[in-house]
């Protein structure tokens, strides 16, 4: 009999589980993925949130396709701090004086765009953008200021991950909001929906009547350039990355995508990276001796056949690595290992040996220059040490105070370094230095200056042009026609550079 009852009741659950699994497939619910009240909001509020994120859309494609570096990607930058702010004021979110740093940060990076001609300095400006601008969100949605140097970097690269999982979220935000037949604002969300179809046809049309009539079709070209049925489909694809990109990026945002966990990491015994910094220091204290003795004080005798530039070029390369690893290690004594006075010390004596590292590099490149011309890959060599002499003092300052945000001390740092270097323009610091009259004429290198250098360095090569004699403007003339390849077809307003502009000014002379 018990035997009996036990088998009626496991057919029972059994059946229930049936039905219940039937159930979830044909009428699903909906999952749980925690949502905080602003991700809530940002879904409720559809209609107001999905309108400025198709607005800003249709601004991001005007203001980027096929234009990285012109006045437009600028004004594009200014717009997107602004869009950010007044999503996240409406979301409730407070602001204070200490994040004002990091807009000022993003618009000086936005300006050089339209600043400067160099490929490389336009890479370094977006790729700073978007780093400043993932640090600053996340310090006005979430308390960041525990986190140390490894936890930021590690927010950074988890919410450009994470956020991959929000791309769909305008359509499902978009769909949940229509259904919901409740909303007072309903009509909002049809607007949108007509907006969203709208584009693309508009495109079409846009193209066709530019080929139907001249007038029309001139006045497209100076605004877009040559545009034709090819740009519709790039036109649709960026459009689409940058309504269903930017929707991602404020949802991962406002639901607190980044999850860090804060704990004490100092957990190492010390005495295993006293042993290694006791061993490297000795190194380094005889290796900064031997520096002293024969780089700065210029006593003892050279290797046979070396000149003093020559002896500089060759272990530059080799010093910049030393340097950081020595940082590298400074950084990991500081987070993983627990406090000790000793290990402090040996800290600081690494740091210092390295601080002569520092100078001896810079001292060799100054060498080497001196006798060889600068360059542009020299020219950022002397702004890494200047850097990297910044980052050491806060590595040391990071050794006795261990809430020292060394993670925002560098990001400042490194803005306002790269900042100065950048609108002080690269390629013109390097014509004007080598021709500057310390080089015989003969010793300047014109093939390096007419293949290697951008637009930015056109004024400080015409002053010399114009002063130099038949010889010297034959060799230089190859700068103005190489430079003049890349820079035509570039003339629309969208475009507008002022390197760019400087350079035609000069060229037309």
């Amino acid at each position: 009999m018990e035997m009996e009852n036990q088998n009626n009741i496991s057919d029972q659950e059994i059946s229930k589980a049936k039905e219940e699994a039937l159930d979830q497939f044909y009428n699903p619910k909906p999952v749980d993925k925690n949502e905080t009240k602003e991700r809530k909001q940002l879904k409720d509020q559809f209609y107001l949130f999905g309108f400025s994120t198709l607005i800003y859309a249709v601004i991001y494609t005007v203001c980027m396709y096929k234009n990285l570096a012109g006045i437009a990607s600028t004004l594009l930058v200014i717009g997107t701090v602004a869009y950010t702010y007044i999503i996240l004021k409406k979301l409730g979110y407070s602001f204070a004086g200490k994040h004002i740093k990091y807009a000022v940060i993003i618009v000086l990076l936005g300006i050089n765009l339209m600043v400067t001609m160099d490929g490389l300095l336009h890479f370094i400006d977006y790729l700073a953008i978007v780093m400043v601008f993932i640090t600053g969100v996340l310090s006005v949605v979430q308390d960041n200021s525990s986190w140390d140097f490894g936890d930021s970097i590690k927010a950074i690269f988890a919410h450009c991950g994470n956020s991959l999982g929000y791309l769909l979220d305008f359509i499902t935000d978009w769909s949940e909001f229509s259904k919901d037949k409740n909303k007072k604002s309903g009509l909002i969300g049809y607007i949108i929906v007509g907006m969203v179809i709208t584009i693309p046809i508009l495109a079409v049309v846009v193209v066709l009547l530019g080929g139907a009539d001249a007038v029309f079709g001139n006045m497209l070209e100076e605004m877009f350039d040559e545009f034709n049925f090819a740009d519709v489909i790039g036109v649709g694809f960026v459009f689409a990355g940058a309504l269903f990109g930017a929707y991602a990026w404020m949802a991962c945002f406002v639901n607190k995508g980044v999850k860090i966990t804060e704990r004490d990491k100092r957990t190492k015994e010390p005495a295993i990276m006293i042993v290694i910094g006791i061993s490297l220091g000795l190194v380094y204290l005889f290796f900064c001796g031997i520096q002293i003795m024969y780089l700065f004080a210029g006593m003892g005798t050279l290797p046979e056949g070396y000149t003093y530039a020559e002896y500089a070029r060759q272990g530059f390369t080799e010093l910049m690595v030393v340097c950081l690893i020595n940082l590298i290690i400074v950084l990991v004594g500081v987070k993983y290992f627990r406090e000790n006075i000793v290990l402090k010390i040996v800290l600081t004596i690494i740091t210092g040996c390295t601080y002569m590292m520092v100078a001896s590099s810079a001292y060799r490149m100054y060498m080497y220059v001196s006798v060889y011309q600068m360059s542009m890959l020299r020219i950022w060599v002397i702004w890494t040490l200047c850097w990297l002499s910044f980052i050491l003092t806060g590595a040391l300052i990071t050794i006795y105070n261990n809430r020292f945000s060394l993670f925002l001390y560098s990001m400042l740092v490194t803005s306002v370094l790269y900042i100065v270097f950048a609108y002080a323009r690269p390629a013109y610091l390097v014509a004007d230095y080598n021709l500057s009259g310390q080089y015989a004429e003969e010793d300047i290198d014109y093939s390096y200056l007419e293949y290697n250098l951008n637009p930015d360095a056109s004024s400080a090569i015409y002053d010399y042009y114009m002063t130099s004699d038949f010889s010297a403007k034959v060799k230089l003339a190859g700068y103005f026609a190489t430079n003049n390849e890349i820079s035509e077809n570039k003339t629309s307003v969208r475009n507008f550079n002022i390197s760019r502009y400087n350079y035609y000014k000069i060229a037309v002379r």
